[in-house]
């Protein structure tokens, strides 16, 4: 019934995330704005990626950042209404694959603080909950996952994107059934900066002096 697209806007407050639906089944199709669409973070909200499984079964992907982090974002449609769907960690999504209603992958990359470099990050919805998966790294430059694509069945996943200076192309497959990868902890959310205090007032500079004769 029509073409998603998914990205963002810049509003005077920040980055606000932006979706359009393009209906094809109108005689003259035009894009249109999505509305309703929730800006989460307290100064952006991206949008990266879009996949949409039925006309009520949408997901959107990004981050948002409330001043600590960059934090990664899913955002799903029902038909009627967006909502909010938490997922844990610190990082940012850039592409969505929505298998099932209980099994939605996706992938982008992370800070890792203690290394101070990039790595890839793939979390995975269960129908539940997000988890964070396992996923390749070259371990000695920046790397992420840019793109992400899996068979109906969910038994084949790859993943395309860089290793430092070299591409990144990965595939996950299990001959039995859906893919299951091993999970590992997220990666740490910093908490946001307090507000700095008020200082006292400046004490006015002393007047300048009348000029004298020469």
């Amino acid at each position: 019934t029509g073409l998603w697209a998914a990205g963002f806007w810049l509003s005077p407050s920040g980055l606000q995330p932006l979706v359009l639906r393009y209906d094809t089944t109108k005689p003259s199709p035009s894009w249109a704005l999505v509305s309703g669409v929730p800006a989460v973070g307290q100064i952006d909200t991206v949008l990266t990626g879009i996949d949409v499984r039925t006309a009520s079964d949408v997901w959107a992907v990004g981050y948002y950042n409330d001043g600590s982090a960059d934090r990664p974002l899913a955002l799903h449609w029902n038909g009627s209404t967006w909502s909010k769907s938490a997922v844990p960690g610190a990082g940012v999504l850039r592409t969505v694959s929505a298998l099932s209603a209980s099994s939605v992958w996706a992938a982008g990359s992370y800070y890792n603080v203690t290394k101070q470099r990039y790595q890839t990050l793939v979390v995975h919805y269960n129908g539940t909950a997000w988890s964070t998966v396992v996923s390749p790294d070259s371990g000695a430059a920046d790397d992420q996952v840019i793109g992400l694509a899996a068979n109906p069945a969910g038994s084949a996943i790859t993943l395309v994107g860089r290793l430092g200076p070299n591409p990144l192309i990965e595939q996950a497959n299990c001959p039995k059934g859906p893919v299951s990868l091993p999970t590992r902890a997220p990666a740490a959310v910093p908490p946001v900066p307090a507000t700095p205090p008020v200082g006292p007032n400046p004490s006015p500079p002393p007047k300048t002096p009348p000029a004298k004769t020469p």
